[in-house]
């Protein structure tokens, strides 16, 4: 009886230290996860945004331009082809605001999986926001 009790105590032991080693690794696990996941994303917007300027030059060549506020992402139409000649990607990114005198991205939103990455230029400093979307529910 004392053997049986002594070999459920060993378990139990075993068990607990099981679960605050998850308890405590999981949340890391996550944390790294998400902040990795976060940098390759922000790699990307910052990809896309160096596109977007490469297509304008090329854009302003023709006297066109990238900006098309008639439409809903504010770009205009073979843009998305263009860049997508320059790199793959599969994220979605739209223009909030865009300069057309200096003909330079003033505002950029970019979205990839659960992140999204906003880009702001204020005077002459870049600001580069990124944030993690967790959804709850929904289909």
């Amino acid at each position: 009886m004392q053997d049986g009790k002594k070999r459920l105590k060993k378990v139990l032991k075993y068990f607990l230290i099981c679960f605050i080693v998850f308890v405590i690794a999981f949340p890391a696990f996550m944390a790294f996860r998400i902040s990795t996941g976060a940098h390759l994303t922000l790699r990307k917007a910052k990809n896309v945004k160096l596109a977007l300027q490469m297509v304008e030059v090329e854009y302003y060549g023709h006297a066109k331009t990238i900006y098309d506020p008639s439409k809903s992402d504010n770009i205009e139409s073979g843009v998305h082809a263009a860049v997508n000649r320059v790199l793959e990607d599969d994220g979605y990114y739209r223009l909030q605001k865009y300069d057309e005198k200096k003909r330079e991205i003033l505002e950029l939103i970019y979205q990839s999986d659960h992140y999204l990455v906003t880009y702001e230029k204020v005077g002459d400093e870049d600001r580069w926001t990124v944030q993690y979307c967790l959804k709850i529910m929904g289909e």
